[in-house]
């Protein structure tokens, strides 16, 4: 069994939210004529005049499955000691500043 993924996309009716009219379904086929036929049946066979049918499909097949969730951590991680090292410099610049200012004020 192969493994696709179906991209079905619905314009019109949206409310303007991320994602609104596309649907993206997995399935498992033996073949792409397979996975075809399944769309065909499953997603458009069942609309009468073609209304509430998807305006657009796309069918992808997966060659390669990459699992990102640890280079995922990994990078949000490496992200956030990034973050804090920047804070880390900014607050440290903002004090050496408030001690010039400090040291000049006093020093007098």
């Amino acid at each position: 069994m192969k493994e696709y993924w179906v991209i079905l996309r619905q314009m019109g009716g949206c409310d303007y939210t991320i994602g609104c009219g596309v649907c993206v379904d997995k399935i498992k086929a033996k073949t792409i004529e397979d996975a075809v036929e399944y769309i065909l049946e499953e997603y458009v066979g069942g609309y009468q005049n073609g209304e509430g049918c998807p305006d657009d499909i796309e069918l992808l097949e997966v060659t390669r499955h990459i699992d990102m969730h640890m280079p995922l951590i990994r990078a949000q991680d490496l992200l956030q000691r990034k973050l804090e090292e920047k804070r880390k410099c900014k607050a440290e610049e903002a004090e050496r500043a408030e001690y010039k200012r400090l040291k000049e004020k006093f020093d007098k």
